[in-house]
């Protein structure tokens, strides 16, 4: 299938205390990949569990986690231990908890699985963090981490692959060292970000760096780096 979500699209939405397990999404005709929902907005969505027994492959433009693109929405206590391939080759997203995300506020998330993408922007977490234009509410990322490693052969970040006008604090990422060198090990690709009291166990990194790509334009405070 390329359309095997639960839900197309979801407005005003609360969804509480769900755990996905045994699923093997194979999705074809460049199609999505997302558990609940292609399209959220200003909706909540909390302690919500997938588990490592659920797989997601083929070619999907939008991979992984619980919601492809959402507006002004709420993402709680969500963790994902699922693997993520997709082989889409025209600029997708590939993420472990949402894939795009406009304005919203994503909090106490997590990602263990593995993601792997030929030309996506991979996040740990969010693939593109950014403004929602009818509200104008930045995107919020906090007390998050990673330990997923992450492959593209695009552009990725440990926590967000490309992230504009939006916010993080509070996250950390620990990856093995055979992270792909388009990875950073916070963000990918930033334009006017903030990032603050976040973390990254450099020792397992094969880049060391903050950022990699282009427009680094981003305000930092209190970046860290851990050595074991």
């Amino acid at each position: 299938s390329n359309l095997p979500s639960l839900f197309y699209s979801l407005d005003k939405a609360t969804i509480k205390k769900v755990w996905f397990s045994d699923i093997h999404f194979d999705i074809i005709e460049s199609g999505w990949g997302n558990l609940l929902a292609i399209l959220a907005y200003n909706s909540t969505f909390e302690d919500i569990v997938i588990t490592k027994s659920v797989k997601i492959d083929g070619n999907a433009s939008y991979a992984g986690g619980i919601v492809g693109t959402d507006h002004n929405s709420k993402f709680i206590h969500i963790a994902n231990y699922a693997d993520i391939n997709t082989g889409y080759e025209y600029k997708g997203k590939a993420s472990g908890i949402v894939n795009e995300s406009y304005g919203s506020e994503i909090s106490e998330c997590y990602n263990y699985g593995n993601i792997t993408a030929t030309n996506s922007i991979v996040g740990g977490i969010v693939g593109y963090l950014g403004v929602a234009t009818d509200t104008f509410n930045v995107g919020n990322v906090k007390n998050v981490y990673n330990y997923g490693n992450l492959k593209t052969n695009l552009i990725g970040g440990g926590i967000v692959g490309n992230g504009e006008s939006s916010i993080i604090e509070n996250s950390y990422n620990v990856y093995s060292k055979e992270v792909d060198n388009n990875v950073g090990n916070i963000v990918g690709t930033s334009y006017g970000m903030i990032i603050k009291n976040s973390y990254y166990l450099g020792i397992y990194s094969s880049r060391n760096t903050l950022l990699t790509g282009v427009n680094l334009v981003a305000e930092f405070f209190n970046i860290k780096v851990l050595k074991k």
